[in-house]
């Protein structure tokens, strides 16, 4: 392992430290606070980092340290994660002896909160109030900044600490509700900046009372009443006037398969949680979905498994059923494209489509089986492939190459359903006729962009 570090960088000198401590084998790298060591990071900050021996990069203080401490010091690993930290708390934590390390050693539990707090305690410590409020905190801080290790790391990073604006007594008089975040740090000289003493003095501004306290957590429980709150167990789901309505909907998966967790993610979990968003805001809202149950991907299945095609979608559709409600999926309504109201409603588009000039009819070659005594589909021509000869391609996609394919491209062509070799006829085929309505078309969707 190497670990890369930069003069004068207080994260560096944690990352230095901290490093020495865990006994960690490899060397220490001292480079400039500039340098790009890490090809594929573009940003201007890459120290301190850890290239670990399979060459990948640890790149930022909290995942070197996460790294070097491992997963068997909890204590640490709380620290290090917490965005805040009680210092009141921390104080009556504090061990007697000041370190957290066995015989009053320094630990990584010590540079990990060193490295939370150093900048908020600097600032409290330039007002005289750190050892009056916090003796325990102080103590142990300057016990950490002065020890050896630390000391010898500081001289050979060439490190002094920033100064920080002093915090005033007054707004530390409520020290039970002090609290400090993790604040960003980095090279101090190299962003000469005031976040942290700002930060810091606002937080310890903040006095909250019992009742206050009692009242928020109250409110957390039983959370805030809503103004005309939507039933969103009420079916069917209207729209509702003066209130915004969402219409969500997946994309439809084909019903001759069982869905994976791929499936769910890439296409269901996303509208999930926006539908659920939406119902936290009030909002009423309609989420819907259903398998896709038309098309030659149902009759290839069917072949295959040796049942109907109406057979199979009812199979499969009950299977999608279940894996969705195992997922708690929060579907309003999870239909099908085979009832009655979803075939009323695409033939009601096609025919008006149709009667108003909007189809065009075309003659296209298509490959025939006279064995079958029907027009092949692309899914039941299998043939090879004119590209990379792969025997097997299938009538719209090579599985080698994975170039598409025209079924009358393919050499050798073969029906999937008796193996003959079909001949190609020409057929007459409906088509949408776009450009009649491409004007129509951009002028929507311009107006749902604006």
């Amino acid at each position: 392992m190497i670990l890369y570090v930069a003069k004068d960088c207080e994260d560096s000198l944690v990352a230095f430290v901290s490093f020495k401590l865990s006994g960690a084998k490899g060397k220490i790298e001292i480079v400039a606070a500039d340098s790009k060591h890490i090809p594929f990071l573009k940003s201007s900050k890459q120290v301190p980092s850890l290239q670990l021996e399979s060459g990948d990069f640890l790149f930022t203080l909290e995942s070197v340290l996460l790294y070097l401490v491992g997963e068997s010091c909890n204590k640490t690993l709380e620290y290090l994660v917490s965005s805040n930290i009680c210092l009141d708390t921390l104080n009556k934590k504090i061990p007697s002896k000041s370190l957290f390390g066995e015989n009053e050693t320094l630990s990584l539990t010590d540079m990990v909160l060193w490295s939370r707090l150093c900048s908020s305690l600097q600032g409290l410590k330039a007002s005289k109030s750190l050892y009056s409020t916090y003796p325990r905190v102080g103590f142990w801080f300057d016990k950490v900044s002065n020890h050896e290790l630390m000391t010898a790391a500081s001289k050979e990073l060439g490190y002094t600490p920033a100064k920080v604006a002093p915090v005033k007594e007054a707004k530390v008089s409520c020290k039970k509700q002090v609290v400090t975040q993790a604040l960003p740090k980095g090279n101090s000289k190299a962003n000469p900046k005031k976040p942290v003493t700002d930060a810091v003095e606002n937080f310890l501004q903040i006095s909250v009372t019992e009742d206050q306290k009692k009242t928020a957590i109250k409110k957390w429980q039983e959370g805030y009443p809503i103004a005309n709150p939507i039933n969103h167990e009420e079916h069917p789901k209207k729209p509702i006037p003066g209130k915004k309505n969402n219409l969500i909907t997946s994309a439809l998966p084909y019903v001759n398969n069982v869905p994976h967790l791929g499936n769910i993610i890439g296409a269901v979990l996303s509208a999930d949680c926006f539908a659920r968003y939406c119902r936290l805001k009030n909002e009423n809202t309609l989420y819907i979905c259903g398998t896709d149950e038309y098309g030659t991907a149902t009759e290839t299945k069917a072949l295959a498994e040796g049942l109907t095609p109406q057979q199979i979608c009812d199979k499969y559709n009950a299977l999608h059923r279940e894996v969705y409600s195992w997922f708690n999926i929060s579907f309003d309504y999870f239909g099908r494209t085979t009832t009655k109201q979803q075939t009323e409603v695409a033939q009601d588009i096609f025919w008006k489509l149709h009667n108003n000039g909007y189809t065009v009819a075309q003659t296209v070659e298509q490959l025939y089986c006279p064995h079958c005594s029907k027009f092949l589909a692309d899914r039941f021509v299998e043939g090879t492939c004119p590209f990379c000869g792969f025997e097997d391609a299938r009538g719209d996609q090579c599985d080698k190459c994975s170039k598409l394919i025209n079924p009358t491209e393919l050499k050798d062509p073969r029906c999937k359903v008796c193996s003959k070799s079909p001949e190609i006829k020409t057929s007459k085929h409906l088509f949408l006729d776009l450009p009649k309505l491409e004007e129509r078309i951009k002028k929507f969707t311009d107006e749902r962009d604006a």
